[in-house]
C-alpha cells in the first residue's frame, strides 16, 4: 500500500462549476445590478469600466461605493489596483483583471513598512493618516508626475493616497478618536481585512453546496450569474468526489491511502482527520500572507507590523487545533513517507511557498523516492503552469546544500521519473446533465 497526498487550489472547485474566484467575488460585490440595473448593465462585463465608476480618477468616490456592504480599506485597494495594476512586475495585464487577494496584500503592507522606513525620525506611531500623507508627499513633490521607474505602482500608490483622503472626509472621522488617525496601521488594516474576510465567507456560503439556504441567492441580482439549485449544488458535490477519485487513480491503485490538503474553504468530502481545510471554510475564511516575506531587517523596522498578517499567525487565530499527522503519514505509520504528492488547481504561487517546502523537506525531496504530480483539465493555461512548476521546484532547489545545488532539481526529478505534469479530461468528471 502506498500513501499519497492530494493537494487542491481553487481551480479545482471552478472545475467542478463553482463560482468561487476572486473575480467572481469581486464581481458580486461591486455589481451595479444590486443598486441601478441601468446603469449597471453597461459595466459589469468589464472590470475596469466598473472600478473606474466607483473611483473615478480625480481621487473621488461615487456614491454607488458606499453601498457596498460594508466598505472598507481594501475595497478601494482593489478598486484601484483593478485600474492600474499594483502587481506590475509579474508579467500580466494587471489593469484589465482582478488581483490575486494574497498577493496584492503583501504589496500594500511592503510599502506601508517601507515609507514607515523611509520616515524614520516622524511620529513612533505609524497610522493611516501618516501613511496617506507619506505617499502624497512623496509623489507629489517629485521632478516629473511619475518618475518612479514604473510607471503602473506610481499610479497605484497615488490615486490610492487621494481616494483615501476621500475616504476618511466622507467618513467625518476625528483626528483623535479614528482608527486611521490614532491607532497602528497594521492593527487598523487587520481589522478592515476582518470585514473583508467575512464578506469573503457570506459570499461562498451562498455558492457552495453547504449554503444555509440552498438554492437561493440571498445578496446577489447580477445578471451574470443564474440563481443556483439544490440540484445543481448537489452537482458540485457529486462531480467534486468524481474528480477526486480521477486524480486519486493516477498512477496509483486502488486501496492506496490518501490524505488531502485544500487550500479552498469548500468541504465537499467532509471532514475527517486525512482532509485539511488550512485557511478555514466557509465559517471562517483567512486571507495571508507568506512568512518568508516578511523579513524587514535591512529596513531597520521592528517589530515587522505585517507579522499579524502571515499565514502562519492567521492559521493560529482560527484555533482549530488541527493535527496533521494523517495529512502526512495517511497510512497512520509514521515511518512510512509520502510516495506521491499531487497538486491539482492550485497557483503555486508565493504566498503559499512555505507549504510546499515544508513538505518537501519532509519527505526528502532531493534523496528521497516521492513523485510530484501536477495534474489540470480544460482550461488550464498549460504554459503558465509549466512556468509556475519550474519556479517552485526551482525557488526550492536554492534551499538545499550547496553541494545539491550543482545538480539540477528539475532534471534530476525528471530523469528519476518523478515530475509529471497530466491532464484530466473535463468529459470524465463533467455530464450535461446529472440525476440525483
Amino acid at each position: 500500500m502506498t500513501n499519497q497526498l492530494i493537494i487542491l487550489g481553487n481551480g479545482f472547485d471552478v472545475a467542478c462549476g463553482l463560482s468561487s474566484s476572486y473575480t467572481d467575488f469581486f464581481r458580486d460585490r461591486y455589481s451595479l445590478h444590486k443598486w441601478n440595473p441601468a446603469e449597471g448593465a453597461n459595466l459589469t462585463d468589464e472590470d475596469t469600466k466598473l472600478a473606474k465608476h466607483m473611483l473615478p480618477n480625480d481621487g473621488s468616490i461615487n456614491a454607488d461605493f458606499w453601498k457596498i456592504d460594508n466598505p472598507n480599506f481594501w475595497d478601494l485597494v482593489f478598486l484601484t489596483d483593478c485600474q492600474y495594476g499594483y502587481n506590475y512586475d509579474d508579467g500580466h495585464d494587471s489593469a484589465t483583471t482582478w488581483h490575486d487577494v494574497e498577493t496584492l496584500i503583501q504589496q500594500i503592507l511592503d510599502s506601508l513598512i517601507e515609507n514607515q522606513a523611509a520616515n524614520s525620525d516622524g511620529p513612533e506611531l505609524w497610522t493611516i493618516s501618516d501613511w496617506i500623507s507619506s505617499c502624497i508627499n512623496r509623489l507629489t513633490y517629485c521632478d516629473a508626475p511619475f518618475p518612479i521607474e514604473n510607471h503602473s505602482q506610481t499610479q497605484f500608490e497615488f490615486s490610492l493616497a487621494r481616494c483615501l483622503e476621500t475616504y476618511l472626509d466622507y467618513r467625518k472621522v476625528s483626528p483623535t478618536g479614528d482608527a486611521y488617525y490614532s491607532s497602528n496601521a497594521f492593527i487598523t488594516l487587520k481589522s478592515e481585512l476582518n470585514n473583508l474576510e467575512q464578506a469573503f465567507s457570506k459570499y461562498l456560503s451562498q455558492v457552495c453546496v453547504f449554503a444555509k439556504h440552498p438554492g437561493q441567492y440571498a445578496g446577489s441580482h447580477a445578471s451574470w450569474r443564474e440563481k443556483t439549485t439544490r440540484n445543481e449544488q448537489e452537482k458540485y458535490r457529486y462531480t467534486a468526489n468524481k474528480l477526486l477519485n480521477l486524480i486519486k487513480g493516477v498512477d496509483n491503485q486502488a486501496g492506496d491511502s490518501t490524505s488531502i490538503l485544500s487550500f479552498n474553504y469548500t468541504t465537499p468530502f467532509g471532514k475527517n482527520e486525512t482532509t485539511r481545510n488550512i485557511h478555514g471554510t466557509t465559517d471562517n475564511a483567512i486571507f495571508g500572507i507568506d512568512p518568508a516575506l516578511t523579513n524587514v531587517d535591512d529596513l531597520g523596522i521592528s517589530p515587522d507590523g505585517r507579522k499579524i498578517f502571515t499565514k502562519d499567525f492567521r492559521v493560529l487565530e482560527l484555533h482549530t487545533n488541527h493535527r496533521y499527522e494523517k495529512i502526512l503519514h495517511p497510512d497512520g505509520h509514521k515511518e512510512h513517507t509520502l510516495d506521491s504528492i499531487k497538486v491539482f488547481g492550485h497557483s503555486l504561487g508565493d504566498a503559499d511557498y512555505s507549504y510546499f517546502r515544508t513538505l518537501f523537506d519532509d519527505v526528502d525531496l532531493y534523496d528521497g523516492d516521492t513523485a510530484l504530480i501536477f495534474l489540470y483539465t480544460a482550461g488550464a493555461n498549460v504554459t503558465e503552469l509549466n512556468n509556475n512548476v519550474a519556479q517552485l521546484i526551482g525557488k526550492y532547489a536554492l534551499t538545499l546544500p550547496e553541494e545539491k545545488q550543482q545538480i539540477n532539481l528539475i532534471t534530476k526529478l525528471t530523469l528519476e521519473g518523478r515530475l509529471n505534469i497530466r491532464y484530466i479530461p473535463e468529459s470524465e468528471f463533467k455530464t450535461e446533465t446529472y440525476l440525483k
